[in-house]
């Protein structure tokens, strides 16, 4: 019999294997197993018939021994009974290929790769025990792919893949907390550097190369150099002895003729948590960290994953490092959690609780949702009704699912826009309106990995260093905090970080005399529009260059007014009104709002200040003449609070 369902913590890693199935959704339905006697021919067939890389092995009695992948069988197959030469493969290689799928059985298999052949683990075991006992195998210092979930008498029950729990980190996000929201370059992740092959190399030969390299995958590059192309072990899905002449082709051919080409890249700019959100939504086992040339660097897999979580969600890191180097393996774990301490050591003592508790005169203190089905419209009427600037999307329970904010319902009009023959944009009227009737599940699905949890009782150090990395294309502004059982309750902002600062300038020890130009914000590169552009053109800059806001230019270039993603929420008509000049526009909705600028001179205090009294998203630096030099945001002082990083 199961174990009962029971309501999975979400605070930690305490959840049962179970609880992870459960969540994910994960198959447990026509397990498909093979038998010790089973010859590597009979094991690649069934694979292949049920679209599936691996199965759990059982003996005569039905009990699970181990599991068998198809890439064990090709591994042996090229170690033992292929040619070195890719030279005339086909003829040779079926010559060869059959004796070996046709003789020996899958206990032969097992025994010469013992890592497969560990036992099974139980339904009713933690999340954190599987991850240090089962996933990482200490007595081979390696990463187990997937392991077999047993019943009380042995039989295997179904698989759980590293797949299905970086999948359950993704749903489940505050169990890893704000640390996710760190760099790649910060965890020490991705960058160590990969191995690589041409997209002329023979297939037999880069599966050779895989062997020989004791990787799974290998990314494809062009003459340049570039990624343009992933070859992995899951490319060998239904692979058979059909099969074998096609490994004489050319890699990027090869990979043509068995599946779409799907790249997905990352920089080492990127979070864990967008990381996280491509492994899942695109459904790999990897992405490749790619430099400003597109040229591959390194690679960040499910298995960093896991070991991060292994770091973040325990305190056991040393004794897992210590177990690799005895191993003598090439991989070791990266102690990300304590890899980079915030430099004002008093920052770690604060929690956003506290935080918050300390904070004055801040203007919202009521937290404000939308449902996954609530319309783009609706959502929009909502921050202008209470000034916001994102909505948490919740399900029930409240779970948050993701964030809703003006650029994301701007990314949608966007998708909408066409180019007409004279060269203007054009967004029909009842175009605008199916967009705005979709529902924010549908519409903000792009900025789903934006909304990476934090509890109350993280510190602010860990939340200023979320709130000053990228994800994606974007800079985090804003954290949503849930309590113990995962639900919404609060939301700290930029600008609830700037208002700390203001209310506890000595406790940060910043300088608040210091000038924008010392502050080295003096020559920022502004993104610039004319006053006789339209508003739609405008708003398309703001996607396409990703910014939250632009500076308008009059006709002597000097600066007319600015425009921000969250002036399409002051008029519920603004869709019908787009066609018109930005000018026009913005002058028939907001016809008395203030404009909000700076100089190089301008103190550190003041700037802090003018964010905090009137709310803005970006202060533009101008001279005595009005021209725009430079533009200041509160993600600037937010990472001079964390200690400068740029």
């Amino acid at each position: 019999e199961l174990p009962q369902k029971t309501q999975t913590k979400r605070n930690n890693m305490d959840a049962t294997l179970q609880q992870v199935l459960e969540a994910t959704g994960a198959k447990t339905q026509d397990l498909v197993c093979l038998k010790l006697s089973d010859t590597p021919g009979i094991a690649l067939a069934t694979l292949k018939k049920h679209n599936i890389t691996s199965a759990p092995v059982v003996n005569d009695k039905g009990i699970h021994v181990g599991i068998i992948d198809v890439f064990t069988i090709a591994k042996h197959l090229v170690e033992d009974w292929l040619p070195q030469s890719a030279t005339g493969l086909a003829q040779r290689a079926f010559e060869t290929a059959d004796k070996f799928l046709d003789s020996g059985d899958l206990d032969s298999l097992l025994s010469r790769d013992a890592h497969l052949k560990l036992g099974g683990a139980a339904l009713s075991q933690h999340l954190i025990d599987s991850l240090k006992r089962d996933f990482i195998s200490p007595k081979y210092g390696r990463f187990v792919h997937r392991i077999v979930l047993v019943s009380t008498t042995g039989e295997p029950y179904c698989t759980l893949s590293q797949s299905d729990i970086v999948k359950f980190f993704h749903i489940k996000p505050r169990i890893l907390g704000l640390k996710m929201y760190y760099s790649l370059e910060q965890m020490g992740l991705g960058g160590q550097g990969v191995f690589s092959v041409s997209e002329n190399t023979p297939t037999f030969k880069v599966l050779r190369d895989c062997v020989e390299h004791h990787v799974l995958a290998v990314p494809v590059t062009d003459n340049d150099g570039k990624v343009v192309a992933s070859f992995s072990v899951s490319d060998l899905r239904t692979f058979d002895r059909e099969d074998l002449n096609l490994l004489e082709l050319p890699v990027l051919d090869y990979l043509r003729r068995r599946n779409p080409i799907t790249l997905h890249t990352v920089t080492e700019a990127d979070t864990l948590a967008h990381v996280v959100g491509l492994l899942v939504q695109h459904k790999v086992h990897r992405v490749w960290m790619v430099n400003a040339k597109g040229q591959p660097v390194g690679v960040v897999s499910l298995k960093d994953v896991l070991a991060a979580a292994i770091l973040l969600g325990t305190d056991e890191a040393g004794a897992l490092m210590t177990t690799y180097e005895e191993a003598n393996k090439p991989f070791q774990l990266n102690p990300a959690a304590a890899a980079f301490v915030p430099k004002k050591q008093e920052l770690t003592t604060v929690t956003l609780k506290q935080a918050l508790a300390e904070l004055k005169d801040r203007p919202h203190t009521h937290l404000h949702t939308v449902g996954r089905r609530t319309s783009l419209q609706d959502a929009l009427d909502l921050m202008k009704k209470y000034h916001v600037q994102s909505l948490p999307i919740v399900t029930e329970p409240e779970y948050i699912l993701g964030c809703v904010d003006a650029l994301s319902i701007l990314r949608c009009l966007a998708s909408k826009v066409v180019l007409q023959a004279g060269g203007g944009l054009q967004l029909s009227h009842q175009q605008a309106e199916e967009v705005m009737a979709t529902a924010v599940e549908n519409g903000a699905t792009m900025d789903f990995d934006m909304v990476w949890p934090a509890m109350q009782n993280e510190s602010l150090a860990d939340a200023l260093k979320a709130l000053t990395n990228y994800s994606g294309h974007k800079t985090v502004h804003r954290l949503v905090i849930v309590d113990e059982l995962g639900a919404p309750t609060d939301i700290f902002s930029q600008h609830d970080a700037l208002l700390f600062l203001l209310q506890h300038q000595e406790f940060m020890g910043l300088d608040g005399a210091k000038t924008v130009e010392q502050l080295g914000w003096g020559d920022k590169p502004v993104v610039c529009i004319g006053e006789q552009d339209s508003a739609i053109q405008a708003f398309s800059v703001l996607v396409n260059k990703h910014v939250s806001s632009v500076a308008i230019l009059g006709k002597d270039n000097k600066l007319a007014g600015a425009l921000s993603a969250f002036d399409i929420c002051f008029h519920p008509s603004v869709i019908s009104m787009l066609h018109e000049s930005v000018m026009e526009w913005k002058q028939k909705l907001t016809p008395q709002q203030e404009m909000h600028t700076i100089t190089k001179d301008t103190p550190l205090r003041e700037v802090v200040n003018k964010f905090c009294t009137s709310r803005v998203h970006h202060l533009f630096v101008t001279d005595s003449s009005n021209t725009v030099l430079s533009i200041v945001t509160p993600t600037d002082v937010v990472r001079l609070m964390d200690g400068g990083h740029k």
